[in-house]
């Protein structure tokens, strides 16, 4: 009678995948080559076609590739395809210094989906400083990242003033902005609101938003000092006589209202 025994499967699979990687990592009977410019790096096509359904695609049929040993990838960092194949054999990946968004589209690229998700979440936790907000908000919009761009919302409801300084605040997506001024949490006051509205348009050059905007704002709550200022300094009013009168007339309801 035939008896079968089954030893640890997680122990033999993590076992089996180590061996596998010590094999990739001294070139032992690898028999397929991954190319990014001068960099070569030594894989094995089942090892591939099991963790990537980009390989296994690729492989699998009467390709170029499959019959050369050899892909030649064009338009993707080194190191990241070396991270992406890193996690193939080990389920492990380093994130190259100030490479996540890329390494993002080559996650993407190979179709590495529970490493996709992983640097998904980490995008969505990393937003912590001002520098990294437009790269962080841009991958969202392009890979469809809900949670990412959900977090960049909130993160410039927090730091709107900061972000102001910074020479991409023009590319703020319009529904952000909109989303900012009528937001309770930013805790901006309306003179913070109106000096964000001017460097946002004159930034993204959308005058047709301007109305929209200023709606959003009580200028009751503006003193007409301030805005006064306001007329004087910024070249805006110089260059649309239109707002100038909108302004204008603010100043004067405001100065009424305080003689009341």
């Amino acid at each position: 009678m035939v008896r079968k025994v089954c030893l640890d499967a997680e122990k033999h699979g993590v076992s089996m995948m180590a061996e596998l990687h010590q094999m990739k990592q001294h070139n032992d009977h690898c028999d397929f080559i991954i190319q990014v410019g001068d960099d070569v790096y030594p894989t094995h096509k089942n090892v591939l076609s099991a963790g990537s359904a980009y390989f296994r695609a690729m492989l699998k049929h009467d390709t170029e590739e499959s019959h050369g040993g050899r892909v030649v990838l064009k338009d993707v960092d080194s190191e990241c395809v070396k991270s992406c194949i890193d996690v193939i054999y080990s389920s492990k990946f380093e994130i190259p210094d100030g490479k996540i968004i890329e390494l993002f589209h080559v996650a993407i690229m190979m179709q590495l989906e529970d490493m996709r998700d992983a640097i998904s979440d980490i995008l969505a936790e990393s937003i912590t400083a001002v520098e990294n907000y437009f790269s962080t908000r841009n991958a969202g919009d392009i890979y469809g990242l809900i949670d990412v761009t959900s977090r960049c919302r909130i993160f410039l409801e927090e730091n709107s003033m900061e972000i102001a300084n910074e020479a991409g605040f023009g590319s703020v997506e319009r529904s952000d902005f909109l989303n900012l001024l009528k937001s309770s949490k930013s805790k901006l006051w309306e003179e913070d609101k109106l000096v964000l509205t001017l460097k946002w348009i004159e930034g993204c050059e959308k005058k047709e938003c301007l109305y929209e905007c200023l709606e959003l704002i009580e200028f009751v709550e503006i003193s007409p000092v301030f805005l006064q200022e306001l007329l004087e300094t910024h070249s805006i009013f110089k260059r649309d006589s239109e707002l100038d009168n909108l302004i204008r007339s603010h100043i004067q309801k405001a100065s009424v209202e305080q003689r009341k």
